[in-house]
Parts: C-alpha cells; sequence; structure tokens
C-alpha cells in the first residue's frame, strides 16, 4: 500500500523522470551549506550511530582482521550521498577519534601518532567523499538509485572501486609505518575492499530506499515524479517478510552449521530470499533483502567460530548475493516505472482522444445548420442571379457543397473512432450504386475530359451492407480517381466472386508508388511527392473508406501500377448467401509488376 506525503514534506518535482540530471541541473540544484545547527545535529547522529555499527562489526568478526561485513563504511557512504560532502569532515573526524580514542593506543591502529593517524583517516574523506562528487556530478547519477544505469555505477564505483583505492590508501600507511608485513599487503587490500563493499552495497542501498520521501534530508532536495512517496508494508508483506527471515536463518545454519564440515558449496541458495524479494518489490525488496541475509549470514557463522571457515569466501559470497539482489531489483524497478508511465501516458492519449472526438462531433452539430442556411441563400441567390454573376454564386455553391462533404467525412470517421456509427443493414445492388455514383460524378468528368465506363453484368448482385454508408464510403475511392487522373478513363465494375459482389473503381492515372501500399489505408498518409500538394485534402478519404466498408462487413482492397494506374475494389457478402460471413478486412494488395 502507498501514500503520498503532504506537500510540504514531498516537494514539487524539478527534475525528468529517468533521463540523469544534465551537469547544469546538478550544479543549479547545489544548495547552500547546511547551518551549523543543522551540521551539529547530522554529525552526533552519525558518530553515534557509527559507533553502533563498528561495535556491531567487531562482535562480528571471523578472526582478527577479519569482519565479515563492515557497514560503517556503508555509514559513511550514506551521509555524503544524502547529506552532500559538506560532511567530508565529519567522516574524517569521526575516523580519527575511532583510532585515538574508541580503539585506543592497545589497538592494532593504535600508536601510529597523531601525524600517521591523520594521514591514515585522510583517505575515508578524501576517497570516498571525492568519489561521490565525481559520481553525482560529473557521472550525473541520481543519489537515490532509481535507474539501472544508477545501480551500475553505484556498485561498480563505490562497491567495488572505492573500496580498492581507500584500501590501497590505508594499507600503504601501515606498511610504511611497520605495522604490516609486505606480504601480507594484497591479502589485505583485497580483505578490506571486500568487507567496506560489503557493508556499502547492504547498507546504504537501504537507507537511500528508505529516506527517498524526505527531500528535506538530501542535498539535492528536488524530486521526479514518482519520488515523495513511501510504501508502508501490509500485514500480508510483513508475514512474508517474516517467513523469509525464518527461512534465511535455517539456510544460512543449514550451509554453515548443519552439515558436517560446515562446506561452502551450497551458500548460493542464500540468493533465493533476495532474488524472490527483488522480483516481488523491485529496488525496495533487493535492498530489504541483501541487509536480511548478510546480518543473518553473519550472526550465523560469526558467533560460531567454525573451524576452517575461509573468510574471504564468506565475504565473497555476501558481495555477491548483494551485487545481484540490487541489479536485479534496479531492473524490475525500471520496468515497473516504464510500465506505469505508459500506463499513464495511454490512459491521457484515451482521454485526449474522447476529447477530441466530442469536440468534433459537437463543432460539426454547430456548423451544420448555418452551413445549411447558407446553401440555401446561395440556391436562391443562383437562381435570381443575372447570368453574369451566376459563376460567382455557382463557386459559393460547390465551395459550401465541398464544405459539408468534407464535414461529413470528419464526423463519419469521429463515429467510427467511437463506435457510434448506426450501421443499417440490407440488400442493396451494387449495379445501381454504380450508375447512381456516375450520375454524380458527370460534371466533374465532363470538366477534365475523362470517360466515365459503367460494366456490370446483366444479372444484380445484390449484397449485405448499407446503402447510404456504402455511398458515402465510395465517394472518396471516386474523388481520388478523378483528382489522380489527367486523361483517359474511370471504371466502375459489378462483378460476382464466389459468395461475395464487388464494386472495383479502376482509373487510368498515375498510379501510386509501392512504398505507399502498405499504409495506403492509414489516416493522413502522405502521397510521398509533391503530387498531393496539387489535389489537397485532408488526408482521410481512404482511411474513411475502409472503415465504412467494415463496419458493413466487407473490405477494400487495392492494386496499382505506376503510370498504368490504380484499382480499388470494395467487397461484400452476397445477399444470397446463407448466414453471410463478416471476412476479416484484408490488407492493401501489392501492386502489379
Amino acid at each position: 500500500m502507498a501514500f503520498h506525503l503532504p506537500s510540504s514534506f514531498a516537494r514539487q518535482s524539478t527534475l525528468p523522470e529517468d533521463a540523469p540530471p544534465t551537469l547544469r541541473d546538478t550544479l543549479r540544484l547545489v544548495p547552500q551549506p547546511p547551518s551549523p545547527g543543522r551540521w551539529l545535529l547530522v554529525s552526533v547522529a552519525y558518530v553515534l550511530l557509527h559507533r553502533l555499527l563498528l561495535a556491531g562489526s567487531m562482535w562480528l568478526s571471523l578472526e582478527e582482521g577479519y569482519s565479515l561485513w563492515y557497514p560503517p563504511a556503508g555509514l559513511d557512504v550514506a551521509l555524503l550521498v544524502i547529506s552532500g560532502p559538506w560532511f567530508v569532515p565529519t567522516v574524517i573526524l569521526n575516523q580519527f577519534l575511532v583510532i585515538e580514542v574508541w580503539l585506543g593506543a592497545d589497538s592494532f591502529l593504535g600508536g601510529m601518532g597523531w601525524g600517521w593517524t591523520l594521514v591514515y583517516t585522510l583517505g575515508q574523506g578524501i576517497v570516498y567523499g571525492g568519489v561521490v562528487s565525481l559520481l553525482l556530478t560529473s557521472a550525473r547519477c541520481n543519489a537515490r538509485l532509481r535507474t539501472v544505469r544508477d545501480v551500475s555505477f553505484f556498485l561498480g564505483v563505490m562497491v567495488l572501486i572505492a573500496p580498492f583505492l581507500l584500501g590501497l590508501w590505508k594499507m600503504g600507511v601501515l606498511e610504511i609505518t611497520g605495522r604490516m608485513d609486505a606480504e601480507a599487503f594484497w591479502p589485505q587490500v583485497l580483505a578490506y575492499t571486500i568487507g567496506d563493499g560489503t557493508g556499502i552495497g547492504m547498507l546504504v542501498p537501504v537507507l537511500v530506499v528508505a529516506l527517498r520521501p524526505f527531500p528535506a534530508l538530501w542535498w539535492d532536495q528536488p524530486l521526479r515524479p514518482s519520488e515523495g512517496y513511501q510504501r508502508v508494508a501490509r500485514p500480508a508483506q510483513l508475514l512474508e517478510g517474516g517467513l523469509l527471515t525464518v527461512v534465511s536463518l535455517g539456510l544460512a545454519w543449514l550451509i554453515f552449521i548443519g552439515r558436517a564440515g560446515a562446506a561452502l558449496e551450497f551458500s548460493y541458495v542464500l540468493f533465493l530470499p533476495v532474488l524472490w524479494l527483488a522480483v516481488r518489490y523491485g529496488m525496495e525488496g533487493a535492498a530489504l533483502g541483501a541487509l536480511g541475509v548478510n546480518v543473518t549470514t553473519a550472526f550465523i557463522v560469526a558467533p560460531s567460530d567454525i573451524a576452517g571457515t575461509n573468510p574471504y569466501a564468506v565475504q565473497l559470497g555476501m558481495l555477491m548475493v548483494t551485487l545481484v539482489g540490487l541489479f536485479l531489483g534496479a531492473y524490475v524497478s525500471s520496468r515497473r516505472r516504464t510500465r506505469a508511465r505508459l500506463e499513464r501516458a495511454l490512459a491521457r492519449a484515451e482521454q485526449l482522444d474522447a476529447m477530441k472526438q466530442t469536440m468534433l462531433l459537437n463543432l460539426s452539430h454547430e456548423l451544420r445548420t448555418p452551413l445549411t442556411m447558407a446553401l440555401g441563400a446561395v440556391e436562391i441567390l443562383h437562381e435570381e442571379a443575372p447570368p453574369d454573376h451566376r459563376p460567382l454564386t455557382s463557386d459559393a455553391r460547390t465551395a459550401i457543397t465541398t464544405l459539408t462533404d468534407t464535414l461529413d467525412q470528419v464526423v463519419d470517421l469521429t463515429r467510427l473512432g467511437t463506435g457510434d456509427l448506426a450501421v443499417v443493414l440490407g440488400e442493396v445492388d451494387l449495379g445501381e450504386i454504380a450508375r447512381r455514383s456516375a450520375d454524380d460524378v458527370t460534371a466533374q468528368a465532363a470538366t477534365k475530359h475523362l470517360r466515365v465506363v459503367i460494366d456490370t453484368p446483366s444479372h444484380p448482385v445484390r449484397v449485405v451492407a448499407d446503402e447510404d454508408l456504402l455511398q458515402r464510403a465510395l465517394r472518396p475511392v471516386l474523388e481520388n480517381a478523378f483528382a489522380y487522373t489527367d486523361a483517359g478513363t474511370v471504371t466502375l465494375r459489378v462483378a460476382q466472386e464466389d459468395d461475395t459482389g464487388t464494386l472495383a473503381v479502376a482509373d487510368t492515372g498515375r498510379g501510386i508508388e509501392a512504398a505507399r501500399m502498405a499504409t495506403l489505408f492509414e489516416t493522413f498518409a502522405e502521397e510521398g511527392d509533391g503530387y498531393r500538394r496539387r489535389h489537397d485534402g485532408l488526408g482521410i478519404g481512404l482511411a474513411l473508406t475502409h472503415g465504412l466498408v467494415e463496419a458493413q462487413g466487407g473490405w477494400v482492397s487495392a492494386t496499382s501500377t505506376l503510370g498504368v494506374g490504380s484499382t480499388f475494389t470494395l467487397r461484400f457478402p452476397l445477399a444470397s448467401s446463407p448466414e453471410p460471413a463478416v471476412p476479416s478486412p484484408h490488407p492493401a494488395a501489392a501492386p502489379h509488376a
């Protein structure tokens, strides 16, 4: 269950949803340094928590110098990632106090002297502080670890590279001061890298996920649209988490204690709880799962004093569980955000489409009455006008009729989209439709000196269709035939093929390019060259034909040859066929060779 925080906590989003911030955005968003009071409060809370985690890591050591995991390093990185680079002095000062005061002169690190101790502790702030600053600015990573890219950079740089660099720094100081043998240098660097890396990979994602909803705690306070909320576990989820904890404890006990010899060859089973939580709950589940498996493993292994246990193997296994779990969690979260974004975009598109269709229907209703009145007035003026004025009134009548027809096409296309088109099926004589349509275009044919040919069989071809819709579907095909034919004939051919009746319109025009045939019946399909500009239109005619024919249970197809002409064929089930089937629409046919 998720709830949104009050607006005072969840600030206005100012960054893109998934795109990383640009360097300019990052620099623009860097706030002023924290006030002395806030710096002191955060520093004190950090020091106290650091002491607690340090004591726990020391208790969970397998042997001197080998801690299974080092969560204080994760706390150092989390402080710098969340609160900003102004807390680098806090990290350095805390490390100095740990060595000189908390551990004391009797410890392995004690007795180096203040100078070398300061050099030793400077590495903590310089390496981790510098790497975090580069990661968040130059690499432009989102500190909240929201995407696979962010998690990849974090795991690669902060979990692997940064601990290795700091290990080189600190082990180098110990070797220079004579507190470590040269042959132990690289094993200690490896142990330090894995221990700090495990602590960082285990603790930082949990703190980052838990503190996402509270921008006031972050140094880059602006949020993404999906941030500013907090997930609250339902009882079923709490039960699931409890069961997984018990399973993790049982698996760790069985792997490290319950079997004779305490071998590690079955430690891969510990991946299962983390993978389950990552798939179920994304990055949040992966972070909590990695923390749970690491803690339960450490609490099982460390106090048991298992003979012959290789600390490197245990550390490396815990690190691999953390890396794999976080990668999978980031991927799942990213996919879910993408899906949610697509669903929101689809819902918005559907809403806008509904608004558009409503607007078009309302607009047609508002325009139809004045157009009808204007046409009536022009008809009267045409009858009473002097002969020399009649061409003007005739042009006005043609313009109003064209506008009315265009409005009818827009309304039909809109109703097809909403499913509100009324279809009344009955027996229709295709020959009669062809002859009536030829009479309607006689004047247009005479203007362009084109010949209209009607080719019908001796017997009627009756089909199941809506007579009015059939004529409206045929009109754009005829208009295109006359528009794109400069000389020759336009033929209306009626035929019967098996259980279907066909009405074809063939012209001797320029033809259609092969590349356009696949999108011929789509809305606003382009011609592909300058020919469309010679015959302006809305680009919805053939799409309307396709939709109107399909609405009646028919289908339409087209063939064309450049320089020869095009043929559009409308097919409908014969009226004499018992229970005429409604065929699926056929795609546009390929042009003739």
